[in-house]
């Protein structure tokens, strides 16, 4: 009988309140977690989109750039402004590239820009646009 009267430890109120302070202190911890992870994917996909259109533009002035000293130092402008979505690894991504004519002069200068969109329903985007010369 002694055996049970002496004994010490912890009651079931007790246990209840340290497991609530516990969780209570791991929650904003766990959220934060989950709030960077989100983060760093945006972040990872927006880094792949920026180098898909990256590429994108030096494709192209490589390919303007052959075609201009083909044709006399003049910039072969295309309208083709239509949204190509990418496949492989790229999938989840679409593209559109726009050549516009800024000066069709002496240097005949050429605008490149490029949007690569992705996300849900697509709703981000980023835009790179550079400038490129039909110079032999």
């Amino acid at each position: 009988m002694k055996l049970f009267l002496d004994k010490k430890g912890t009651t079931l109120i007790e246990v209840i309140a340290a497991v609530t302070l516990l969780v209570v202190a791991l929650l904003p911890i766990m959220d934060g977690i989950a709030d960077s992870n989100n983060v760093l994917i945006q972040t990872g996909k927006k880094a792949k989109a920026f180098y898909l259109a990256q590429q994108e533009i030096e494709t192209k002035k490589v390919e303007l750039k052959k075609d201009a000293k083909q044709n006399s130092g003049k910039i072969p402008i295309s309208s083709n402004s239509d949204w190509v979505s990418m496949s492989g690894s790229n999938n989840g991504f679409s593209k559109k590239l726009v050549v516009t004519e800024v000066y069709g002069g002496t240097y005949n200068l050429a605008q490149l820009e490029v949007t690569v969109r992705w996300g849900v329903y697509e709703s981000q985007q980023i835009r790179l646009i550079t400038q490129v010369t039909g110079d032999i």
